[in-house]
């Protein structure tokens, strides 16, 4: 199963798991029980999270000045 796959899985469980809490009368299976299940999947889905970290060699500020200093010779409308 792709990351997305699980993220999207446990997105729609925990929805469900939440609607069902509201709908609760407290008469039913224990509450603690499903908390603890919301609880466990979200920091399920905490784990899944992507950190994004750009990297560049080199002065940032030369780096920047090649990119604008190209020039476009090719474009379409």
């Amino acid at each position: 199963m792709t990351r997305e796959k699980r993220i999207e899985a446990i997105g729609q469980v925990l929805k469900r798991m939440c609607a069902e809490l509201e709908a609760r009368t407290f008469n039913e299976m224990p509450t603690e029980r499903l908390v603890d299940g919301i609880l466990k999947l979200m920091a399920e889905s905490k784990t899944l999270e992507t950190e994004l970290t750009f990297r560049a060699e080199g002065d940032v500020m030369d780096i920047l000045n090649k990119s604008l200093d190209k020039t476009v010779t090719h474009w379409s409308a």
